[in-house]
């Protein structure tokens, strides 16, 4: 496509790019803290989706089709939304919070992952049940899910992270949900490196197995809704909350 560069102003601004956005173009945001960018990925490369972004806070992909999300020329970002299909997402900068609004796959690798407490942020969005999986084989040490329910009926959220090779996951429930979320692994066990399982921040029911763990297993969870866990062949520890 034609280049183009975008500069936004004062305050917040939403620029649709519809399918056109691609490495050619390059965005800079201004003084608003809500600066968005949408647009439309479907078959994308590494070399296409490479585009140019500062100082915008959320980039809104429509992803319908597998994409390839090159991010090392984006900095500043917030939130980076898709919707389905698989993402596979280098250049990640582990500020940024992944936000899932339908059934999508993320396979992230960061952009410096060197560190010791590397933690990878995903949230899903969504009224109806609905199961993401979240990879990610390299340097990230712990991932954190947050669940919103955005309809009056309660959810089943499910997530499949046998290729999450960290050590804790935590899962908490936004304050704005609509309803409690049921969260369960849509049928699946923990990766084997997988500690420490934290689900306090849950209102609702919740199932998780770490039955491959090569460590003992500590599991700290509440009481609003019922816990089925399953652990490993190691001393296990179980925590469990109380509603009142």
């Amino acid at each position: 496509s034609n280049k183009v560069a975008v500069k936004t102003g004062q305050k917040s601004s939403t620029i649709n790019f519809g399918t056109s956005l691609d490495a050619n173009d390059s965005i800079t945001g201004g003084a608003g803290t809500a600066d968005t960018v949408t647009a439309t990925f479907s078959g994308a490369t590494a070399l296409t989706s490479a585009v140019t972004m500062s100082d915008v806070e959320v980039l809104s992909l429509t992803t319908s089709g597998n994409n390839a999300l090159n991010l090392a020329n984006i900095s500043g970002l917030k939130t980076l939304g898709v919707t389905a299909n698989t993402q596979t997402i280098t250049g990640f900068d582990f500020e940024t919070t992944i936000e899932a609004t339908g059934a999508a796959t993320v396979n992230v690798t960061g952009a410096d992952a060197t560190g010791t407490a590397d933690t990878l942020k995903f949230r899903q969005k969504l009224d109806g049940d609905t199961d993401n999986v979240i990879q990610a084989t390299s340097g990230v040490e712990s991932l954190s899910i947050e669940v919103r329910d955005t309809g009056a009926t309660a959810n089943t959220a499910g997530f499949d992270l046998t290729k999450f090779y960290g050590s804790e996951v935590t899962f908490t429930q936004n304050a704005l949900s609509a309803t409690n979320v049921i969260v369960d692994a849509a049928g699946t066990t923990l990766y084997k490196t997988v500690d420490t399982v934290n689900a306090t921040g849950l209102k609702g029911a919740f199932t998780a197995a770490a039955t491959n763990a090569t460590n003992a297993v500590t599991f700290n969870v509440q009481g609003g809704g019922v816990q089925t866990l399953a652990g490993g062949a190691k001393a296990d520890t179980f925590n469990i909350g109380s509603t009142a």
